[in-house]
């Protein structure tokens, strides 16, 4: 395996575990753990030591204060703490974020909630990471093909993405006050923040301010999703 490959695979598994850890833990959330972390092992994700915060979510005991953490958080203060893109900015342009995000997710084969299992909205925080990370393991695999107009592709889309939502998105959830004082999201978000930085690092990408939900308005242009509508699905 060469080394850019397995770098992509460790990023891939390091998205999935950030988007488990921004959704709320419900009852199959043990079992998910517990088969990202052995991929986390295989990888070598934590080959030097692990993010404090996962000793919270691998206790059973302490996993039930998350659970309560996270509606406090994210429930009650569901306005302030936004975990939805769309909740950022004005109202307007919320159909159009919507419709973005759905366009890059179609345009590559993820359709959430096509299983019958119930999903997230599709500008959720958590559903964001993981689109990135399936955008990860498309490129990995593709770089294993040796097919490098795909690789192209998915490496675009992975920067367009970055630069219109999940590297805006992260650092204002991130930079919420009261997800900062929170014991369990603050370092999940900050390690998550970490992720995305490094991501739009090694891209190049440098996103602009997303709005607060009090902020001011957004302009209403879809530029991202009109054009990965047109790439070819990769499944």
């Amino acid at each position: 395996m060469s080394t850019v490959h397995a770098d992509i695979d460790r990023q891939a598994v390091a998205f999935g575990l950030a988007s488990l850890f921004t959704a709320y833990p419900g009852v199959d959330f043990p079992a998910r753990l517990a088969g990202l972390l052995r991929l986390a092992q295989e990888t070598g994700l934590f080959a030097s030591d692990p993010p404090a915060f996962l000793a919270r979510f691998q206790d059973d005991r302490s996993l039930d204060d998350v659970r309560s953490e996270y509606i406090d958080v994210f429930d009650r203060a569901a306005e302030s703490n936004a975990l939805y893109e769309s909740a950022h900015g004005r109202a307007l342009g919320k159909g159009n974020t919507l419709a973005d995000v759905a366009a890059f997710y179609h345009a590559f084969g993820m359709e959430p909630g096509s299983d019958g299992t119930e999903a997230e909205m599709v500008d959720h925080v958590a559903m964001e990471l993981e689109f990135y990370g399936v955008l990860l393991l498309k490129q990995a695999y593709l770089t294993s093909l040796g097919d490098g107009e795909g690789v192209q592709i998915v490496g675009e889309a992975r920067r367009k993405f970055l630069d219109a939502h999940l590297g805006r998105l992260v650092p204002a959830i991130a930079a919420r006050a009261e997800v900062m004082r929170s014991a369990t999201f603050g370092p999940v978000f900050t390690w998550c923040a970490s992720l995305v930085q490094q991501e739009c690092g090694a891209l190049g990408v440098s996103p602009a301010a997303l709005e607060g939900s009090h902020g001011e308005a957004e302009g209403d242009t879809v530029e991202c999703g009109a054009t990965v509508a047109r790439l070819p699905v990769l499944s």
